[in-house]
């Protein structure tokens, strides 16, 4: 099987106003546990829903094996790389959400008034003055030693959080860079792809996710 395209046994189905509702708008019984269902799903999650993303007009996106670092033994990871026929991205995921320190929820059914605001408020929320405000997410600017030879390496961000820095609906957006490693920096929003996709569910590649849940059915039964 050619590297990059999914098995058939890694497909999960995911349900996406479920997601939706669990980490944009968090429902009383969702708290304390946004955490735990994170480490399990995640990074695998974000980085999925990229390349589903961008499989939408580039049929050749894939999500490779190599792992993303700088190839000493200290120094940042990022979470992998994902390739399009044009561009090879390092890409970080930051599932940071509405249950994170300081988080706003947003409904699932939150008027077009409402959404622009919420957007550009939330970018600014994690853009200040050409960078990232936090540290963990600035990592995704440190240039990695690609897996391979190519023409145009660019890091990608992902957020869980719907943002935009002029409001518009778009999930993926690139904003220039001055004085950094690149010249520009992408950024795809999981909350805010989610939001345009009109079916109830979504096929996805979570190998690993299959794994961890099959071990968890194994050892906790419910009834």
């Amino acid at each position: 099987m050619p590297e990059g395209h999914a098995a058939r046994g890694d497909m999960m189905t995911v349900n996406i106003s479920a997601l939706l509702r669990f980490f944009d708008e968090v429902p009383d019984d969702s708290r304390r546990h946004a955490t735990s269902i994170v480490s399990v799903v995640g990074e695998e999650l974000g980085l999925a829903l990229l390349v589903d993303y961008l499989s939408k007009t580039d049929a050749g996106a894939r999500l490779l094996k190599e792992p993303c670092k700088t190839g000493k033994k200290r120094g940042s990871r990022l979470d992998g790389w994902v390739e399009t026929t044009s561009t090879l991205y390092q890409v970080e995921v930051k599932s940071w959400s509405a249950h994170s320190f300081g988080g706003t929820p947003l409904r699932i059914d939150a008027s077009p008034e409402e959404l622009p605001a919420f957007r550009v408020a939330r970018w600014n929320e994690n853009w200040r003055n050409g960078t990232f405000a936090d540290p963990p997410a600035a990592k995704v600017l440190e240039r990695m030693p690609p897996p391979h030879p190519h023409s145009n390496i660019e890091p990608l961000i992902v957020f869980w959080v719907a943002m935009n820095p002029d409001g518009k609906a778009d999930p993926f957006f690139r904003v220039a860079l001055e004085g950094e490693r690149f010249p520009v920096l992408n950024v795809f929003s999981v909350s805010g792809y989610l939001r345009q996709i009109p079916e109830d569910t979504l096929e996805l590649s979570l190998p690993n996710t299959r794994t961890r849940m099959r071990w968890l059915s194994e050892m906790f039964i419910t009834k």
